[in-house]
Formats: structure tokens, C-alpha cells, sequence
């Protein structure tokens, strides 16, 4: 419905907000415009915006929205391989008589080390493809159906340069976690075997 804002202030009341859009010569500053816009018509409440603050403001909510994000992610990545490096530790207590005993039969330090970090790397790389390979299908999914951008047609691009980047760094992070344990398993002392007496 268009009124006038004297139709509009008879029947509401009161006065509407009028908007203007104002356009500047190129060699003015649209911010020091705006600004001396407020000054000269401030006992009327004029409130005076560049287009470039108007989307530098909503760019910058977004920016906060995903930073929030981006911090509930990272903070679960770290949950998950902290709670990796404490089952790698429990698995490879639980884990002592069956250690000694393939150093009692000649396997090595170094053997029980890499035996031990293996199941964890498998682990986290499972997690890790298959998280990153959910994001991917899920952010092209809101792309593709999100109404954010209009009717422009937004092309979905997959950074694989910055996802294989992540993906490395959380691995090597889930390794280095784990490897306390796969250490520490790796120093099993060989058990005496009893050959049965007969």
C-alpha cells in the first residue's frame, strides 16, 4: 500500500520515515556526505547511510555468524581428538600382555609402535573423509536451494587445495595425539612363555 506521508500521519498518528536515496558527484566522499547530512538535518532526525556502510554492516553480522561457527567446529575437532588420543592410550593398556607376548615372539619396537598407531590414523581418516565429504554435500545443497543471493545463479566451488590442507593438519593432529600411547606400547617388555612340562 503507497501513502503520502501526510495520509500516512492521519491515519497512524504519526509522521512515517521518509527514505531518499541521495547521489553524489564523483569527487565528493559519500561517507563525509552522509556526514554533514546528519549535522545539517539532525533536529530532524535524519539519519544518513552510504550503500558501501549499509553492506559493509550486513557482511559483517554474516561474518560474525560464521566465525561463530567456524569456533563450535574447531572446538569439536579438538574434542574428537583428544577423546582419540585417550582411546589409543586405553586401547594400548588393555592391550600390555598381548604386546609383550608378540615381544616375547620377535616383533620389534618399532613394529608394535606402527601397530599401534595404524588403528587410530584409520580411524581419524575415516572420520575426516567422511565429515568433510557430508560438508561439501550439504553446503552445495543450501547453496543450490538457499534464497540468499536472489535470482543471481551461484556457482558452488569446493577449495580442494584448503580442504586437503585441513584434512592433513587434522590427520597429522590425530597422529601426534595418539602417539604417546603407540610410544609408550612400543616399550613392552617381553613375557616370559613356560613351555608346558612333559
Amino acid at each position: 500500500m503507497l501513502l503520502s506521508g501526510a495520509s500516512f500521519a492521519e491515519a497512524v498518528g504519526q509522521a512515517g520515515a521518509l527514505r531518499h536515496h541521495v547521489a553524489v558527484e564523483p569527487d565528493r566522499d559519500p561517507a563525509a556526505v552522509a556526514a554533514a547530512l546528519e549535522s545539517a538535518l539532525a533536529e530532524g532526525g535524519v539519519r544518513a547511510r552510504t550503500f558501501a556502510s549499509v553492506v559493509d554492516e550486513a557482511l559483517a553480522r554474516e561474518g560474525r555468524f560464521f566465525d561463530l561457527i567456524e569456533a563450535y567446529l574447531a572446538l569439536g575437532l579438538l574434542i574428537g581428538i583428544g577423546g582419540l588420543g585417550v582411546t589409543a592410550a586405553r586401547g594400548a593398556c588393555r592391550r600390555r600382555r598381548e604386546l609383550a607376548v608378540l615381544r616375547a615372539l620377535g616383533a620389534s619396537p618399532g613394529l608394535l609402535r606402527a601397530a599401534l598407531l595404524v588403528e587410530p590414523a584409520a580411524l581419524a581418516a575415516q572420520g575426516l573423509l567422511l565429515g568433510a565429504g557430508l560438508a561439501v554435500v550439504t553446503a552445495a545443497q543450501l547453496i543450490a536451494a538457499g534464497t540468499v543471493f536472489g535470482d543471481v545463479a551461484v556457482a558452488f566451488r569446493v577449495p580442494w587445495g584448503e580442504l586437503a590442507l585441513l584434512l592433513t593438519a587434522a590427520l597429522a593432529a590425530s597422529v601426534a595425539a595418539a602417539l604417546p600411547a603407540a610410544l609408550s606400547g612400543g616399550r613392552a617388555r617381553a613375557a616370559r612363555l613356560r613351555e608346558p612340562a612333559g
